[in-house]
């Protein structure tokens, strides 16, 4: 039976190939594609995540199928394939409005509001933004201190500081329920931006020292490739903030510090613009015209790399989007002809496994005519032995019979007057009582050897379990195995039922039983 079991399981393996083991492979694959992304190795990433994507589509794995178009979305974004990105994002969000999947489906509107947002759409970005912070609220989602940052950014970015100030309270309402969220450090940052926005510069410039910080810290205590990015983010953020207030307070140094600190700390090219023309305009301030030029020139510069990298980017998304058109042909291709080949495959190994069952099947027939011949011999066997343990018990209560009968005719003749002197019963009365020798070890000497021969391994087994049992003990455990009854065995131990009694009791507690389980015990365990 367990073979045929084994069998079955290897067909449904085998119809269900590329789910077991190769699911593991893809989620693999798909933390490595992080991996990739945060090496902005993009054509490495989608290729593993076309092959993520693909083979989860296939068996209906959803959650991970979103996962990679989320991915996938991010990269397009990332190379500024914008409308690709859409595309990705809203095939998520068809899968996920099936699933009922809430906490996805808030991610990827936040994803498409980002969009919006790259876009410059801030009213379709706000749109999705309150569709996802509506359904946050409505099922307790995590996100909700994300939802409120990004519509802050916003707010201050269309100098809708009201709009922004009624977030930001918002927000300041969860933080009691959300106490760890990273996000409460970034909207220190979109507080900041809006104090400055109030030029209300001191209490801007103390809330932005004391939150950077809390940022720095924040940096430590990081895990998720997603937040190190952002956090990264928001600390060029806070730098350029604090610069930007030191300028407006004409505290040249200090801006000029902090802008440099926030250079080296960016890693993105329209930052970088924005940085190098505050620059210039600190130098400006100052009177330094060569290096307000200079940094006039950088941003030329970084205008023309962004223009040659967003060329480059084209070139690149056309080839990469090329390649992986032709990678998601050839792995369909390549999934079609894997079915084919595991139903040939399957095909082959039924025809075995019938051909396998059917030897079971006589093989099994045999077997059973085999264990009901041998269910024949052992039950005959038992009842041999039986027959031989009640000839025993016969002839052993014959003996002590026997002896009882003697015991009795010479207690009869010695009450005969002047037995004494007749020569002839003395002699008849001696001739008897030679006939008679210790009951108890006459009877068990006769009764061990017929006992042994019938039972073999009861005294050898009982004898290792329990070396501690004396011999009386033992001629005890054989009686009771045989089921003797309490006459039976006082007989043959030649003592009263009472004191037998005492004897089984004193004998079920050496062995560590109570008395009604020591029969059990003997003809089961023994």
């Amino acid at each position: 039976m367990k073979r045929i079991i084994f069998l079955f399981l290897l067909v449904a393996q085998t119809l269900t190939m590329g789910y077991g083991n190769n699911r593991a492979y893809y989620e693999n694959l798909l933390e490595l594609a992080q991996k990739e992304i945060n090496n902005r190795n993009y054509a490495k990433t989608m290729e593993d995540l076309m092959k993520v994507k693909v083979y989860a589509k296939e068996y209906k794995l959803h959650n991970m199928q979103v996962d990679a178009l989320n991915k996938i979305g991010f990269v397009y974004t990332t190379m500024l394939y914008y409308d690709k990105a859409m595309e990705s994002y809203l095939e998520a969000y068809q899968i996920v409005s099936k699933q009922s999947d809430k906490t996805k489906e808030v991610s990827i509107l936040n994803h498409i509001a980002q969009l919006y947002f790259l876009n410059n759409n801030l009213d379709k970005a706000v749109e999705y933004l309150d569709r996802a912070y509506q359904i946050a609220i409505d099922t307790e989602d995590n996100f909700i201190m994300g939802l409120l940052y990004n519509l802050a950014v916003i707010s201050n970015k269309r100098g809708d500081l009201a709009q922004t100030e009624k977030y930001l309270n918002m927000a300041a309402a969860k933080t009691k329920q959300f106490p760890k969220d990273p996000y409460i450090a970034f909207l220190e940052c979109v507080k900041v931006e809006y104090l400055y926005l109030k030029k209300e510069y001191d209490w801007a410039e103390r809330l932005a020292l004391e939150a950077l910080e809390q940022i720095m810290r924040l940096g430590q205590e990081m895990e998720k490739d997603y937040f190190l990015l952002l956090w990264q983010e928001v600390k060029t953020d806070y730098l350029l903030l604090l610069s930007k207030i030191y300028y407006q307070k004409k505290n040249y140094p200090q801006a000029v510090s902090f802008a440099k600190e926030a250079s080296s700390n960016n890693f993105k090219i329209p930052m970088a613009i924005e940085i190098y023309e505050h620059l210039s305009a600190i130098y400006r301030a100052k009177n330094s015209l060569s290096f307000a030029l200079q940094y006039q020139d950088s941003v030329t510069m970084m205008k023309d790399s962004l223009l040659k990298l967003n060329a480059m980017n084209q070139i690149l998304r056309g080839q990469i989007q090329f390649d992986l058109n032709n990678l998601e042909k050839k792995l369909i291709e390549s999934k079609e002809k894997q079915k084919r080949e595991q139903l040939v495959f399957v095909f082959i190994l039924l025809f075995f496994v019938f051909l396998f069952l059917s030897f079971l099947y006589v093989r099994s027939t045999k077997n059973k005519q085999l264990k009901i011949v041998a269910e024949l011999e052992r039950k005959t066997y038992q009842n041999e032995i039986e027959l031989k343990n009640r000839q025993l018990i016969s002839k052993t209560l014959l003996q002590l019979s026997k002896n009882e009968l003697i015991e009795e005719i010479i207690n009869t003749l010695s009450r005969i007057p002047n037995q004494l002197e007749n020569s002839d019963m003395q002699s008849i009365i001696q001739k008897l009582q030679s006939q008679l020798k210790d009951p108890a070890e006459a009877n068990w000497n006769s009764f061990l050897t017929y006992f042994e021969q019938t039972n073999p391994d009861f005294l050898s087994t009982l004898k290792a379990k329990h070396p501690n049992l004396t011999a009386n003990d033992i001629r005890l455990s054989s009686y009771i195995y045989l089921n003797l009854d309490t006459k039976e065995i006082a007989k043959l131990l030649h003592i009263a039922p009472e004191s037998y009694k005492k004897k089984k009791r004193f004998l079920a507690r050496k062995i560590g039983l109570s008395t009604s389980e020591i029969y059990n015990y003997l003809s089961k365990h023994v």
